[in-house]
């Protein structure tokens, strides 16, 4: 189920009726998806678990991280997703992440992400949808998705 709902991306395309409802889903899906991995944090707020690699301290797979809810003392910061505490290799880190409320800038963001697949999509022949977020793989962010994207994205680690 999409952060944004299926009639908001179709009146920023343009879009009315309920004929092109299932690929315009699929896209909206997919330019969600790809944000997601772009700024390494889920749209909503959801659960998560990871296996702590070493103790002590680790990054976990996603930034704007809520909180560790187990096991207990482990803290983390949110920013970076940097966690740490007592825990050992093995152990698995329970956190919660994502947004409460999706920020303005990251909604535009997966709209006009959207519609550009969109576009891509209707100037390639017709109802031809992208079948998942897969497909993205070689998709280029357009500059305007880039500008609203690049505050939230986190700093990579070599």
């Amino acid at each position: 189920m999409s952060v944004l709902g299926l009639e908001t991306f179709k009146a920023h395309v343009g879009l009315s009726g309920s004929e092109q409802d299932a690929a315009a889903q699929r896209i909206l899906d997919a330019a969600e998806a790809a944000v997601a991995r772009v700024i390494d944090s889920p749209l909503r707020v959801g659960t998560y678990t990871y296996t702590a690699p070493s103790g002590g301290r680790v990054v976990l797979p996603h930034v704007n991280v809520t909180a560790v809810t187990s096991p207990a003392g482990v803290t983390v910061d949110a920013a970076t997703g940097i966690a740490a505490g007592s825990f050992s290799a093995g152990d698995v880190l329970t956190y919660t992440a994502g947004f409460d409320a999706l920020p303005a800038d990251l909604e535009l963001a997966v709209l006009e992400l959207a519609r550009h697949m969109w576009a891509s999509t209707i100037r390639k022949g017709g109802n031809r949808a992208v079948e998942s977020a897969a497909a993205l793989g070689g998709y280029l962010l357009p500059a305007a998705v880039e500008s609203l994207l690049a505050p939230h994205r986190s700093l990579g680690f070599a």
